[in-house]
């Protein structure tokens, strides 16, 4: 089984958290979220390889749409 690969994502606030866990299992179970520091708002986005890509698109598409993210990196 292919290794799941971390994204680490900042949000601007805590409060985005949830929903981007949420947003996150809703793709197909394809990816998980984990707080890493829930005052910074900083998560770390989990998916399989081949789905990096993807979950690059949507954080993106999202920051676009007015989430609070701020920034992510490929650990």
């Amino acid at each position: 089984m292919d290794d799941f690969i971390p994204i680490t994502v900042h949000l601007e606030s805590p409060s985005g958290v949830t929903l981007l866990s949420w947003i996150v299992s809703d793709c197909d179970n394809t990816g998980y979220v984990t707080t890493e520091n829930s005052e910074e708002g900083i998560v770390s986005l989990y998916c399989l390889p081949q789905n990096v890509r993807r979950f690059e698109d949507l954080l993106s598409a999202l920051r676009d749409e007015g989430f609070p993210i701020v920034s992510w990196r490929m650990q």
